[in-house]
């Protein structure tokens, strides 16, 4: 099977699952995935840092951390008030990694907190935050009903960028975003990219977001496809500082699991703040 074959069935599945999961009308089965996602994550997070690689115990907590904070996320929705006690487990988690950290040689200590914290804000938060996003009532005092629409136009967002950059920067890039970084993107293809993620906005707003204004969901496309631009580069520079060319194998063709979900790391922060200024979540 050739290098482009295997992309495209694997890069096939991939999209075919995330749209099973998020089609199906209850959340069981979308934590079951970004659990996947923050576990595979934190591990080639850890393997491309090289801080907590001999520490399996440590990389085995990380990821039990990340799970339960999805977990509790998608039990409550991060209505603290009304379900604290089940995210007392991942306040003790950190508790524990700061007090772990404290009594480890200052570099060691640095390296290790660092690791751990970093990993959590980088990958576990914002999947959390995914799902938060998928939790939606008509009123405060409501029960949360799941609606996998907007992640899911997150998502679509994300892959009309990644297509609009490719095909525009392979045709007519000739300024480099970030040589430094990443030598092949162009800001042509970004800007190419960013246009197409709009279009494709006005199509979903006619199909699925018809309470949306134009406005709003302009700028959530706006936002995906400039901070997923952003978080690829930075997955980017991670791989570069740590020699490898991809974040791992897991996916054939594709790389790891970070090598998929970077750009959506940074647009799901970015798209749930922006929510919160315009009063619409």
């Amino acid at each position: 099977m050739s290098n482009f074959t295997t992309r495209l069935v694997s890069g096939t599945i991939y999209v075919a699952l995330i749209v099973l999961v998020l089609a199906l009308p209850i959340v069981l089965g979308l934590w079951v995935l970004l659990s996947f996602f923050a576990v595979a994550g934190i591990i080639e997070f850890n393997r491309l840092t090289g801080v907590n690689r001999p520490y399996i115990f440590r990389i085995v907590l990380d990821c039990v951390a990340a799970v339960w904070l999805l977990y509790a996320t998608a039990q409550y929705g991060m209505a603290i008030s009304q379900g604290i006690g089940i995210f007392i487990p991942y306040m003790l988690y950190l508790l524990y990694v700061v007090c772990r950290s404290t009594f480890l040689p200052h570099q060691a200590m640095l390296h290790s907190l660092g690791n751990s914290l970093i990993g959590q804000l980088y990958i576990a938060a914002p999947l959390a935050l995914a799902i938060r996003l998928t939790l939606v009532a008509d009123s405060p005092s409501s029960m949360t009903q799941y609606n996998g629409l907007l992640l899911l136009a997150i998502f679509i967002f994300i892959w009309v960028n990644d297509t609009g950059a490719y095909l525009v920067g392979s045709r007519w890039g000739k300024r480099r975003l970030a040589p430094n970084i990443s030598p092949k993107k162009s800001v042509e293809g970004s800007i190419g990219g960013l246009l197409l993620v709009l279009f494709s906005a006005v199509i979903l707003r006619l199909l699925l977001f018809p309470e949306l204004s134009w406005l709003s969901i302009l700028l959530i496309a706006a936002v995906v496809a400039i901070f997923g631009t952003i978080g690829d580069l930075f997955e980017s520079s991670l791989k570069r500082q740590a020699g490898v060319k991809d974040s791992g194998k897991l996916i054939p063709g594709h790389g790891g699991i970070l090598d998929r979900i970077d750009s959506l790391l940074l647009a799901v922060p970015a798209v749930y703040l922006l929510l919160a200024f315009l009063d619409l979540y």
